[in-house]
């Protein structure tokens, strides 16, 4: 049985398909789960993107992929999985990102799903890998669209 290290995320609304998707996210891109401190919204940003916050003294770009945070998950007894309301600290080769709008469900070593599939197992239930590169690059892109469209009109960013 083949493993993979990472972290399992729950979005609610718009990555996944239906109302609760749960995503993988590899170890390769997670750096840790952590507190986002003054989450600011920046003109011309457009979604996935949220705006621009601090995480672990350093300025990110924030991406929101649900609609908000569910009721945490908590484990046999009760307890709440700790962190599980916190942002997701992502770096993609020198860009660090952070998740939000979701709730992390767990983090460790998951087996791995069937060959030529990329995502994983947990609990009877796939798990497919979120593209957080992926989604950077398309907040990226609609980001230079809307200059672009603002600097050929002699505008501003909406």
């Amino acid at each position: 049985m083949a493993l993979r290290g990472g972290l399992l995320y729950r979005t609610t609304g718009r990555v996944g398909e239906g109302d609760d998707a749960l995503r993988f996210v590899p170890d390769d891109v997670v750096v840790r789960v952590t507190m986002l401190v003054a989450l600011t919204p920046v003109a011309g940003m457009r979604g996935p993107a949220a705006g621009i916050a601090l995480a672990d003294g350093e300025v990110v770009t924030v991406l929101r992929l649900g609609e908000g945070h569910a009721e945490p998950p908590c484990d046999e007894d009760g307890w709440p999985t700790p962190g599980a309301d916190q942002a997701v600290l992502c770096d993609l080769g020198g860009e660090r990102v952070a998740l939000t709008g979701g709730t992390v469900v767990a983090t460790g070593w998951f087996e791995a799903a069937e060959a030529g599939d990329d995502g994983v197992t947990f609990r009877g239930r796939r798990a497919a890998t979120l593209d957080v590169r992926g989604l950077y690059s398309r907040a990226e892109a609609a980001i230079w669209a809307a200059r672009a469209t603002a600097s050929r009109r002699g505008g501003e960013l909406a």
